[in-house]
This record gives structure tokens, C-alpha cells and sequence, in this order.
């Protein structure tokens, strides 16, 4: 039985990931041509397996994190971008809310002045009413 070392192993990851990360196979076939030189030792086999299976998993838990980090920047885009919308919904209903204040300052300004000049009218009214009425009596 040949030994195998654990430098060895790692050499022989390092070269399948930078030939193919994905193809376990070709990385298995390559570690039995060159360490076992056509006798297999099943051990090795599997401790190479394992540890690409491994590493397959550990990227996928990568990949898992990433896509929940951008699920999350997605998320809080969203929400910044229905807050803008809000605040300038808020905004223009204030604008709206301010016309319709100056709309009513100038109704009652105007309405007072009809007021003024009604009681003006009135008091003018009594005025000549009671010219009239002193000139009935004299």
C-alpha cells in the first residue's frame, strides 16, 4: 500500500482547483494517475474526496451568505427608496396644505373687507336715517 501525504493531498487540491474547481472526477482521475501511478489505495481516494466535497460545501455556504447579504442590501434599498418616496409625497401635501392655508387667509381678508364696507355702508345708513329723522322733527 502507498502512503500518501497530507502535502501531497493538498498539492493535488490546489492543482484541480486551479484546473477545473467543479470536476471532481477529472481531480480524482488526475490524483490516481500521479500518486497512485495505477494502483489505487481507496483511503487516499476518499480523504481526496471528502476534502473536495468539503470545500464544495463550503463554498456553497459562501454563496448562500452572499446571496443573503445582497437580499439584504436589495431589502434595505427598497426601503430607502419608498422612504424618499414618502418624504416627497409629505412634502407636496404640505405645499398643498400651505396653498390651501393662503386660499383662506385671502378668502376671510377678503370677506372681512365686505364685512368693513358693510358696516360702513350701515353706519351710513343710520347716519342719513337719523339726518332724515332730526329733519322730520325740525
Amino acid at each position: 500500500m502507498i502512503k500518501i501525504t497530507k502535502d501531497e493531498i493538498l498539492k493535488l487540491l490546489k492543482q484541480a482547483e486551479l484546473e477545473e474547481k467543479k470536476d471532481i472526477k477529472k481531480a480524482l482521475d488526475m490524483y490516481y494517475e500521479e500518486i497512485v501511478d495505477k494502483q489505487p489505495d481507496v483511503n487516499a481516494y476518499k480523504a481526496l474526496g471528502y476534502c473536495l466535497l468539503k470545500r464544495a460545501k463550503k463554498e456553497e455556504k459562501e454563496a448562500e451568505l452572499l446571496k443573503k447579504k445582497e437580499a439584504e442590501l436589495l431589502e434595505k434599498k427598497e426601503a430607502e427608496l419608498l422612504e424618499k418616496k414618502e418624504a416627497e409625497l409629505l412634502e407636496k401635501k404640505e405645499a398643498e396644505l400651505l396653498k390651501i392655508k393662503e386660499d383662506i387667509k385671502e378668502a376671510f381678508s377678503k370677506a372681512l373687507g365686505t364685512l368693513e364696507e358693510a358696516k360702513q355702508l350701515l353706519e351710513d345708513m343710520v347716519t342719513y336715517s337719523m339726518g332724515l329723522k332730526n329733519m322730520d322733527e325740525l
